[in-house]
């Protein structure tokens, strides 16, 4: 999982210099502006399912017949779900100009959500098997991802960005298949419509989630396009890469240990609290540490990655590195939430936290731009680690 997202993380980093040099902060930013706008339909076809259907096959895993059900029931699902996505993206597309005059860029960029929904890492996180799967994400995406330097060379070239990246999700997806049908052996099976609202059921909660939570990042990306320009989107979308690759740093942590804390918490619920503290207080130092780090380097990272220190990238930079020391911890309590079945203290913190960002974000980014919208999340990000914590340690759990 480390290695996996070290992938995720580094490649980027590698591309982001070079495509703010070749396309420009302005073109930069509208390519930001689509991934923002497609995000959306990829928390759709995500459904939760990382957290749902990893936790139901971690806990079927000596039944193949179980196994077989889940992974077909969760690929079905998904299939529709993309579908309906692109219906609905074909609808945004001819009702909004701002969409229609660059809607080859969209349907391109669409096409990382296909990647993404045919790609099972749920199952081989439930198994415990992220090895091979690894070695496959690394080959297609440095291929992929050294094709950009090539055929990227001036702004007109823009459209190769997500050509690429989607080929590069495609790939990994196939290779994946393949892995499943032929060296584990699972095979499709016909699943009710009874089972599917079933496993659309238990996916809600994490989806609900999730779903506010995504929503909250994109809508304040899509706010900051709509509210200002694609430049300022590019200066944001800049701090935002920064921000979101060292924040993930910590994440394979997560992903991890989540099957064994689902096996912990069905063998002794007071083993698995006494896990959770040292697991939190181990993200925490890793978070402050973080932190520290990104606040030392934030000059030479910055240059580094625009080419230049510009006032409004390193003011929000600055601000969003101090929400780390929550970002990092929000996830496990969500997690631990999920595998207590406490699904009414999700729904409701996501609820307030929605509505938090709502009333920060709008006018933050009118009166402050780019360092407007940092510290609206910021403050989101306090507010919801304050209402998790306080909901996974209720004395009436």
């Amino acid at each position: 999982m480390g290695v996996l997202n070290a992938t995720n993380i580094l490649l980027p980093l590698l591309t982001i210099p070079y495509l703010i040099q070749v396309l420009g902060t302005d073109t930069f930013g509208l390519l930001a502006f689509a991934t923002a706008m497609i995000a959306y339909f990829m928390v759709l076809t995500d459904y939760g399912f990382n957290y749902s259907a990893t936790k139901e096959a971690a806990l079927n895993l000596d039944d193949p017949e179980k196994i077989n059900e889940i992974f077909s029931a969760v690929s079905t699902l998904k299939l529709i779900l993309t579908g309906i996505s692109f219906l609905i993206l074909l609808l945004i597309i001819v009702s909004f100009d701002t969409f229609s005059n660059h809607a080859l860029l969209y349907m391109l960029t669409f096409t990382t959500v296909i990647g993404n929904a045919l790609f099972p890492i749920w199952y081989f996180q439930a198994i415990e098997k992220m090895k091979i799967i690894t070695y496959l994400n690394l080959v297609s995406k440095i291929a992929f991802t050294a094709a950009i330097f090539v055929l990227v060379q001036d702004k007109n070239d823009y459209l190769w960005v997500p050509i690429l990246t989607a080929l590069g999700n495609l790939l990994t997806a196939v290779m994946a298949l393949y892995l499943i049908f032929v060296h584990f052996k699972l095979k499709l099976v016909i699943v009710s419509r009874i089972k599917l609202y079933q496993y659309l059921v238990e996916g809600w909660t994490v989806f609900y989630a999730y779903l506010f939570s995504n929503l909250i990042s994109t809508n304040n990306m899509v706010l900051l396009g709509l509210l200002t320009n694609n430049t300022m989107v590019g200066y944001y979308a800049i701090a935002d890469k920064i921000f979101s690759a060292i924040n993930s740093i910590s994440s394979p942590i997560l992903s991890a240990v989540y099957p064994f804390m689902v096996k912990t918490k069905q063998q002794s619920l007071s083993t698995f609290y006494r896990f959770f503290k040292w697991l939190t207080a181990g993200m925490l130092s890793i978070s402050l540490l973080l932190v520290l780090l990104l606040l030392f380097y934030i000059d030479p990272i910055l240059y580094y990655i625009a080419g230049e220190i510009n006032d409004t990238t390193k003011v929000t930079l600055t601000i969003l590195s101090l929400s780390l020391l929550l970002t990092n911890i929000t996830p496990a309590y969500i997690q631990g939430l999920v595998i207590l079945d406490r699904d009414s203290d999700i729904i409701r913190v996501f609820k307030h936290t929605f509505l938090l960002n709502l009333c920060l974000a709008t006018p933050l980014i009118i009166y402050e731009q780019a360092a407007g919208l940092a510290l609206a999340w910021c403050a989101t990000i306090m507010g919801q680690a304050i209402w998790l914590y306080v909901a996974f340690h209720r004395k009436d759990q």
